[in-house]
């Protein structure tokens, strides 16, 4: 039981920090190139750079968080190519959903003068929803392909 709990901690602790990780590049990346660098790359090749790579970066990221936690987690062990199309599912699902959630941010600013921060949190839970319903779809794609195959 304890050896479980340590792995499933351990498993949490990474998919936390990858999420973490992801919402402050893709939302506040070019703020921190910005600060560390100040105006030696902007407008530069390094910036063009930059935001070209930062979705494929953070698509490879979520990518191997997931493919970690569908290895690693499960108690009947799987070969990973039967692990990779719900991980390219699920990946590729979380960048969708990091796509509207951050479409949804920055329209719907209005709603922050009336509500306050309580729509934050509201829109912050639902972005974790929608992404636990990407992992758990991609659950089911690997569930089919490995029944399929």
């Amino acid at each position: 039981f304890l050896r479980e709990r340590l792995r499933a901690m351990k498993t949490m602790a990474i998919m936390l920090f990858t999420i973490a990780f992801v919402i402050i590049i893709l939302v506040y990346g070019p703020n921190i190139i910005k600060l560390i660098f100040g105006k030696i790359f902007e407008g530069s090749l390094f910036d063009i750079l930059w935001t070209g790579l930062r979705w494929p970066v953070m698509a490879v990221m979520y990518f191997l968080m997931v493919s970690y936690t569908y290895y690693f987690l499960p108690f009947e062990k799987l070969q990973f190519s039967d692990l990779i199309p719900g991980s390219i599912f699920a990946s590729v699902g979380m960048l969708v959903v990091t796509v509207f959630y951050s479409a949804y941010t920055t329209l719907a600013v209005s709603n922050d003068v009336l509500y306050g921060s309580l729509s934050s949190i509201v829109a912050l839970m639902m972005w974790f929803y929608f992404i636990s319903w990407v992992l758990c779809l991609g659950l089911l794609v690997n569930k089919v392909w490995k029944d399929t195959k």
